[in-house]
């Protein structure tokens, strides 16, 4: 090797966009890889087309008061799924609210005569944070769509958004899309990166490709990064699919996007310590099974507030790195995200990229015939 040129020697970073292209092409043409990769995505339009014929016939309720008999109310009855009921005072519609009712608006007297004036009236809308994000985004869209319409002007109507059954300090933001769209998101990314990085490397050592890149100017870590990037690249696909097949629960698409790639990343280094410390395919594959049931599980318990878990689950939740990407992934799908209710999690998340890759950096220094 000393006696080769350097001038004739490939670049690292060629050497491991060749490698990288090699491994993606051996995962779309694995069957067993493209059946790992698609199940979540499978799962997620299944789930999707059940939940879209249960709220299909979902009607929900949103009482009105308008104080001064405007002539739009009749326009709001063709807000689709929505059963409009008129009370008599502000106090009703916060009651309502606050019991069983979606959301409320108040109108305010003389609304005609103010859009016809091109003097913006301002219409109060309540939103009852435990009906379910799939009625907030109806209603909010629907009442937007019927604003609008009322003149082209700009505005023709100026909304206050009011929330109602709010906990203060919990996170409590719980509904069925919300946590479908966080399960599905960690099923694909374990399933990319903790069951197909293993593979990769096993199989690349098994039919003696590892030996031979060995053999070159390719090192060890060479062949760890190109792996690793072919499964980043297929697990971002895979769970970006996943988001657009659940696209009504994403409205931070740049925030989202970039929390999935952390957690990508930071797997991806478990992933390849497995890879690195199994042997033969029966190994990695209990290894596998066992991290990738350790990580899933924890997200189990987002479903209830975190206050009232007990201190000895809580701490214990504190060890998986897909139970703090779910706090955050959370709170970025509930459009609450904020540095305050973030950052734990995502120091979190870079402490457990720094452990895993700085013992797969420990492990890539063995001799060969030891790993």
């Amino acid at each position: 090797m000393s006696d080769i040129p350097l001038t004739n020697q490939p670049s690292k970073w060629r050497l491991r966009w060749v490698i990288s292209k090699n491994e993606i092409w051996n995962i779309l043409r694995h069957p067993n890889y493209l059946v790992l990769l698609g199940t979540p995505v499978f799962m997620s339009l299944v789930f999707g087309i059940m939940m879209g014929s249960l709220q299909g016939t979902d009607e929900f309720i949103v009482v009105v008061y308008d104080q001064g008999k405007s002539s739009w109310i009749t326009d709001l009855n063709e807000i689709p799924e929505i059963e409009w009921q008129i009370v008599n005072s502000e106090a009703e519609v916060l009651e309502a609210v606050e019991a069983d009712a979606a959301a409320g608006i108040i109108i305010p007297a003389h609304f005609d005569t103010a859009v016809n004036s091109d003097n913006p009236p301002e219409i109060t809308a309540y939103i009852n944070q435990e009906a379910g994000r799939s009625k907030m985004i109806k209603f909010r869209q629907g009442l937007t769509d019927q604003v609008w319409g009322i003149a082209y002007d700009t505005p023709p109507a100026i909304i206050e958004w009011e929330e109602a059954n709010v906990n203060e300090g919990r996170f409590s933001d719980f509904t069925p899309e919300i946590y479908i769209t966080v399960m599905f998101v960690i099923v694909a990314i374990t399933l990319a990166v903790i069951d197909i990085a293993p593979q990769l490397l096993l199989e690349s050592r098994q039919n003696g490709i590892l030996s031979m890149l060995m053999a070159s100017p390719v090192e060890l870590t060479d062949v760890l990064f190109g792996q690793s990037f072919a499964t980043l690249i297929a697990s971002m696909v895979i769970t970006t699919t996943v988001m657009l097949i659940n696209y009504q629960n994403v409205t931070n698409w740049p925030l989202a996007i970039g929390c999935v790639f952390l957690l990508s990343i930071v797997l991806n280094g478990l992933g390849l310590i497995i890879g690195i410390i199994c042997a033969d395919k029966g190994r990695c594959n209990a290894y596998m099974a066992v991290t990738g049931i350790l990580l899933v599980v924890p997200v189990w318990f987002l479903i209830a507030p975190i206050e009232d878990l007990p201190a000895i689950v809580y701490w214990i939740l504190q060890l998986a790195p897909t139970f703090h990407f779910g706090v955050a992934f959370t709170h970025i799908l509930n459009d609450t995200a904020t540095l305050n209710n973030m950052a734990i999690s995502i120091v979190a998340l870079l402490l457990f990229g720094v452990l895993f890759y700085g013992i797969v950096h420990r492990l890539s220094k063995r001799p060969l015939t030891t790993i």
